[in-house]
């Protein structure tokens, strides 16, 4: 495939963008193709260094806002017309409570998501002030017994050791988690990415 016919496919497939974000990405990936040939390497060669087209599209599209493919998705193909106008306005009282709906069902998941990490955190936090907290009233009840002090100081050297230990688990907890709303986010996006172009 040469640079013509590759520009050309490329502009086919990233449709569901606005029209100056398509000619962006024609202006660099031409002007990458120009640069490759310019090195000796012949256009056919250049394109092919992009791998599958199909994978390249998706790629782009989904570093493009969510917010950019929702509002083309939504618009119409032919633009705003009189009917679409009327059948939009006549189905607000259905479409705009779903809408609503939809969107507080994935903010609240999002927002589920990020309560779990605080909350983690909040218990390894409140482990670690609890050990130290016993550690130092283990030196303020020296009146109380030596066994007192002892247990006191076990005690807190407990607490600090699950603080420690909890903090790796939180760390990893917390890891898993934002990667789960990452790919949370990715499959949402792609709902409003349009199948490859064959």
């Amino acid at each position: 495939m040469n640079k013509e016919v590759f520009l050309h496919q490329l502009r086919i497939r990233l449709t569901q963008l606005p029209e100056e974000e398509i000619k962006k990405q024609l202006d660099y990936y031409a002007e990458l193709i120009d640069d490759m040939t310019e090195d000796g390497i012949s256009e056919e060669n250049a394109v092919e260094s992009f791998g599958d087209i199909n994978i390249l599209v998706r790629h782009i599209l989904q570093d493009a806002s969510l917010t950019r493919l929702v509002t083309t998705k939504a618009a119409p193909k032919r633009g705003w017309t009189a009917p679409a106008i009327i059948i939009a306005v006549i189905g607000s009282p259905v479409w705009i409570p779903l809408l609503f709906a939809a969107f507080a069902i994935i903010a609240s998941i999002f927002i589920v998501i990020a309560a779990v990490i605080v909350s983690i955190f909040a218990v390894v936090i409140s482990l670690g002030a609890a050990g130290f907290f016993l550690l130092f009233k283990a030196f303020t009840l020296t009146a109380s017994g030596f066994g007192y002090v002892l247990l006191t100081i076990g005690t807190g050297l407990i607490f600090t050791g699950l603080c420690l230990l909890g903090y790796l688990a939180a760390k990893a907890a917390a890891i898993g988690l934002v990667d789960l709303s990452r790919c949370l986010y990715r499959q949402i996006k792609s709902l409003f990415i349009k199948k490859e172009v064959a």
